[in-house]
């Protein structure tokens, strides 16, 4: 079950992290205009790839850069004032540190893992 390419979906909010990011990896770098895009969102697409197969590097790797995302708004919340764009981001990122944190990437029994909801 903790095999190097394991393909099935990851639970969670997890599956919605990992595509966002090697999406955004994948296009930003074509269509983005400033030097983050162009450079630093590339990174985003092994991450993605390695949250999907739930490499526990990738999730680390993940987590810091939302803490450090999360410090550098709550640093311009307190430098340029109240910003709706500002909040929304720390909400952003805390949702996703959260789905991080919370992930049980593989759960001790396969009873834990429910398909469809069981019919009494």
């Amino acid at each position: 079950m903790n095999e190097w390419l394991d393909f099935r979906r990851p639970r969670g909010g997890v599956t919605f992290i990992a595509v966002l990011f090697a999406f955004a990896g994948a296009v930003l770098p074509f269509v983005g205009e400033t030097w983050f895009e162009r450079y630093v969102c590339p990174i985003f697409v092994p991450l993605g790839i390695g949250l999907w197969l739930k490499h526990s590097w990738a999730r680390w790797t993940m987590f810091t850069l939302l803490v450090v995302s999360m410090l550098i708004a709550l640093l311009l919340l307190c430098l340029q004032g109240f910003s709706g764009r500002i909040v929304v981001r720390m909400l952003v990122s805390a949702s996703m540190l959260y789905s991080l944190w919370d992930w049980d990437v593989y759960p001790e029994d396969d009873s834990k893992i429910t398909l469809a909801p069981a019919d009494d």
